[in-house]
Order: C-alpha cells, then sequence, then structure tokens
C-alpha cells in the first residue's frame, strides 16, 4: 500500500480535535493490541469511514510520534515485563511533534488486572537525562525508588487516530516503526500495530468487531519490549521470541 492511497483515504473521515478528544483520553484504559500487514490497513479503514472520526492538528491526520525511554542500567523495566511479572512500569517522554512539538514526560503502569494507568507531565521538549524535577515526579507516581534512570530505547513512527462517534472508544493505528538504542537500530516497514482503547473489558465495541471480521487476531507486544528485544544482542529475549518471529513473518510478507 502506497503512502499516498493512504492519505487519501483517511481525508474521507470527518476530524475531531485534541480538545474534543480530551473527552476519551483513557488515561486509565483497557488495551486490546493487534498486529498485521500494511496490505490490510485500507480495507480496514474503509469500513471505519461511518463509525469513527479521526484525530486533526494543524491539517495533519497521520502523526509524527517521537519517544525516549528510560530504564535503569540493568533494564529493570524490561526485566519485569519479560518475566511476566505483573504491576510494571514505562518511563518516558514523548514528543508530538506534529503538534506544534508538544511533549510530554509519561508514568505508565499496568496493574495485576492487565489495567493501564498514565500519570504525565507537560515539558518543553525531550531529554536525554531527568533532573530532580522529573526525579520529584518519578518518587511521587512509581514504586521503584533509588534508582538510577537511564535513556534506554527511542522510538518512531506515525499515528492515526480513530474515535468513535459515540466517545466510548480510541484507536490508535501505528505505522513505520523504527527502534533506536543509539547503537543499533530497527525498522518495520510493513507491519502495523492497532490498539484499541476503552474504560473496561466489558464493552464490546466496533472496531474489535472489524477486526473479528477481517480475521485479524488479538496479540502484542510493547513497543519498548519489541525495540529492546530487536536492537540489543545481549539482553534475554526467550520469552517475546515467538512474537518477534511472527512478526517479522507479517512485516516481510
Amino acid at each position: 500500500m502506497s503512502k499516498n492511497n493512504l492519505d487519501i483515504l483517511i481525508q474521507n473521515f470527518m476530524p475531531i480535535s485534541l480538545e474534543e478528544m480530551d473527552k476519551v483520553e483513557f488515561l486509565n484504559r483497557v488495551d486490546n493490541k493487534f498486529v498485521f500487514h500494511i496490505s490490510e490497513l485500507l480495507e480496514l479503514l474503509n469500513d471505519c469511514q461511518a463509525e469513527y472520526r479521526i484525530l486533526e492538528v494543524n491539517g495533519v491526520r497521520n502523526h509524527f510520534y517521537d519517544s525516549l525511554y528510560f530504564d535503569t542500567s540493568d533494564f529493570l523495566m524490561y526485566h519485569l515485563h519479560h518475566n511476566q511479572r505483573l504491576n510494571r512500569y514505562k518511563v518516558r517522554f514523548r514528543k508530538y511533534v506534529t503538534s506544534n512539538g508538544l511533549t510530554f514526560f509519561e508514568i505508565k503502569f499496568k496493574d495485576n488486572k492487565e489495567k493501564t494507568f498514565k500519570k504525565r507531565k507537560k515539558y518543553k521538549d525531550i531529554e536525554y537525562s531527568i533532573h530532580d524535577e522529573l526525579y520529584d515526579f518519578l518518587s511521587k507516581n512509581i514504586s521503584i525508588q533509588n534508582v538510577n534512570w537511564l535513556p534506554s530505547l527511542r522510538v518512531q513512527y506515525n499515528r492515526i487516530t480513530l474515535v468513535h462517534q459515540n466517545l466510548n472508544e480510541r484507536v490508535t493505528i501505528d505505522t513505520q516503526l523504527r527502534f533506536d538504542n543509539f547503537e543499533n537500530a530497527y525498522f518495520f516497514e510493513n507491519l502495523v500495530i492497532a490498539e484499541v482503547k476503552r474504560n473496561n473489558y466489558a464493552e464490546h465495541t466496533a472496531f474489535l468487531k472489524m477486526l473479528k471480521k477481517h480475521r485479524i487476531r488479538e496479540g502484542g507486544l510493547s513497543k519498548y519490549c519489541t525495540g529492546m528485544s530487536l536492537t540489543y544482542s545481549d539482553i534475554r529475549k526467550n520469552n517475546f521470541l515467538p512474537k518477534l518471529r511472527y512478526f517479522e513473518k507479517i512485516n516481510n510478507l
């Protein structure tokens, strides 16, 4: 699928502004992830047009995101996920490049019921170190204390955000994923990661039904863990290998 075809198709959606989308921000939410080849995206988006609006900021609908993740020197955040521990965190800067460079410092927490909570603080730009002000923010919002936070991975991608007309669901569709650990980089040219976000598992959303119709099965892995596994050769990744092989298979179709 060409970029031009995608750009043309997303112009057919009714827009939604950032201010309107705040009503479905879902900082405390449940997520379902789906991974598929980009060739399936056009048909899926065609099916969505009647029920979904698309986020538009400054005339842009396919937004560029730039994230810098932090971890401990022994990659504790990564290993907690790899070892299937619940109650785990992600710490990052996220820059919405096409939204006037809006940047947040964020803490994501997934609890033992698989529900995701996010705390964030607006910041001027991505930085490669965490200063006293942000350490204070971390100490108030994370149970892991007295560690040295270091930059571990940069993740960049394009994102389309859809919002259901009933404002009960938000869907993000990520393409052109690039991972960089400052020595090695990895790029998924043909992979799509779609994530359905809502308040609770009881809500059976329209997009989930569309994915089922297109026989796209659920199954994902955090971008952070995917990128860490693909760019660090000397890190434990046995538990992630089946999904990584699956992602590479899809990307190479």
